[in-house]
């Protein structure tokens, strides 16, 4: 069977079948061109490729993931409990109704015995115990910050 699978999102796909490329296709202006069996092929819209192939070669879409945030920190998990520690200016979050581990949103840097290390969503009791920079809201934040220490 025939599949396209996405190079550049809805404009350019290669078509594999039992693993192997067997031709592209692209997106142009007036509908679609495929370079299939040795020859190219232009064809007005996706009704026309799917009839040329016989079935959808489109990729289904994927869903979005839905980002869960805490006080406009990511979090690592759903949470369940939100709550702002206000002497540290944490954004804290358990992860189940009965739980009692709190989890801190964000991304943070944290100076352990080894050196600083990037951690997403640590624990609180982990930095009750070391030093760290945080809350930040992004991955290169983070890693902007680290490279300055």
């Amino acid at each position: 069977m025939i599949a396209a699978k996405t190079i550049v999102d809805n404009k350019f796909w290669v078509l594999e079948e039992n693993g192997m490329n067997v031709g592209t296709l692209q997106k142009i202006d007036i509908g679609y061109t495929t370079n299939f069996n040795g020859a190219k092929t232009v064809l007005k819209d996706k009704k026309s490729v799917r009839t040329f192939f016989g079935i959808n070669v489109f990729p289904k879409p994927t869903k979005l993931k839905k980002l869960n945030i805490v006080y406009g920190f990511e979090t690592s998990a759903k949470p369940f409990n939100e709550m702002w520690d206000l002497k540290r200016k944490l954004p804290l979050f358990t992860k189940a109704a009965n739980s009692r581990s709190l989890f801190c949103a964000g991304y943070y840097i944290i100076k352990f015995e080894k050196g600083w290390a990037e951690s997403f969503c640590p624990k609180s009791i982990t930095l009750n115990k070391y030093e760290y920079i945080g809350p930040l809201k992004t991955l290169e934040e983070c890693r902007a910050k680290k490279a300055k220490l």
